[in-house]
């Protein structure tokens, strides 16, 4: 099955971030709720033309759940912004 691509993402498709800094981005894989696809885990992948020296990491969900026109929240430098965004 091909990864599913955010629609409407919050923020900048490039968001730059030095090195040993932490940023992050809410994510919501099922905002409206419906019937999608289902996921076990999520898969972040760095841009290699803006990054090309990181790497990507998959993440396991704490329950599996199912995904459907997932939302990415604005880049934030606090957990809190980010959620606000979505």
């Amino acid at each position: 099955m091909p990864p599913e691509t955010p629609t409407a993402l919050g923020g900048a498709l490039a968001h730059p971030v030095r090195p040993g800094a932490t940023t992050y981005a809410a994510v919501d894989l099922n905002p409206s709720g419906g019937g999608g696809s289902v996921a076990a885990e999520i898969n972040i992948l760095a841009d290699p033309s803006h990054m090309p020296n990181a790497d990507g990491v998959s993440l396991p969900l704490a329950t599996t759940g199912t995904v459907a026109k997932p939302r990415v929240g604005l880049y934030h430098f606090t957990a809190r912004d980010s959620f606000d965004t979505l």
